[in-house]
């Protein structure tokens, strides 16, 4: 959409966003926030180039989150933030069904999951338990490389999503890995395999998704 070129064309990675950017991404922060439904907690889905609506935030980690990463592909269309998922008159995108515009995506339920578990026992003092899954989950939201907005966790999830939505099996997932790892620097933090995929979810308390 010609009116929403400003989300893309307003922010370059490294630079600072123009006038028109930073003005319009607050009025698009005013809106989302501005719908009871989409608020938990203070918080609604993070449109970041690194979250990718997967992640829930609160204003300004979102502010800060944009400027850094900007905004998700081909986010056009504000489907997670209060917008129907296909304007009236409005010819159907071939990456909407990739973007996952058709339907929720299970792994994004499924992240979501995560930034609202806590582990068991936790308290003021966490325990050596809750210790040990804080420790997991920053391990997660590490970046992959130093030149790549994914994370280990955000990676493998659209890896699994993929495995899911094209019945993919556990050796044609792990020969994908195994392409990616060779594409990758040595010192990747990527899952090495379905098995460490699966592992890595289970760790953060998420056993209830068919991978």
């Amino acid at each position: 959409m010609a009116e929403r070129n400003w989300m893309y064309n307003g922010w370059h990675y490294g630079s600072a966003p123009s006038d028109e950017w930073i003005e319009k991404t607050n009025m698009f922060l005013d809106h989302a926030f501005s719908i009871p439904d989409l608020v938990q907690d203070g918080s609604i889905k993070c449109p970041c180039g690194r979250c990718r609506n997967y992640m829930r935030h609160t204003r300004d980690i979102i502010e800060a989150h944009l400027c850094k990463f900007g905004f998700k592909e081909n986010y056009e269309t504000w489907t997670a933030h209060g917008e129907e998922h296909i304007r009236n008159n409005e010819p159907v995108s071939p990456l909407a069904h990739e973007e996952g515009f058709d339907q929720p995506d299970r792994m994004d339920e499924m992240l979501l999951d995560i930034g609202a578990v806590q582990p068991p026992g936790i308290d003021e003092e966490p325990t050596s338990s809750a210790s040990a899954f804080y420790r997991m989950v920053d391990g997660a939201n590490e970046s992959v490389h130093d030149n790549t907005m994914h994370t280990s966790l955000s990676a493998i999830a659209r890896l699994l999503a993929l495995k899911s939505e094209y019945n993919m099996s556990i050796a044609h997932y792990d020969d994908t890995l195994q392409l990616i790892h060779e594409l990758l620097p040595p010192d990747s933090k990527l899952a090495e395999d379905f098995y460490h995929s699966k592992k890595l979810l289970q760790g953060l308390g998420v056993n209830k998704y068919a991978v």
